[in-house]
């Protein structure tokens, strides 16, 4: 009883799918028309400015470059 309810459903299904196929074929050809869309690039976040790390020692260390001798 199960399996000539499902072979029914199956040929139904198979109808149904065979008919949309044929609705498919007869219907018209579908054409673009007109200019395509340009591509872009995706557009990425705002730029974020990386922010300075902070050291205590930052003017010593100037200093101690500033002061070298062997640069000039």
């Amino acid at each position: 009883m199960a399996r000539a309810g499902k072979l029914a459903a199956q040929r139904e299904e198979h109808e149904a799918r065979v008919r949309r196929a044929l609705e498919r074929a007869a219907a018209p050809v579908f054409k673009k028309t007109g200019k395509p869309v340009m591509a872009r690039s995706r557009q990425t976040g705002p730029r974020r400015v990386a922010a300075a790390v902070v050291h205590g020692d930052d003017n010593a260390e100037l200093e101690a470059f500033l002061a070298r001798v062997d640069l000039l």
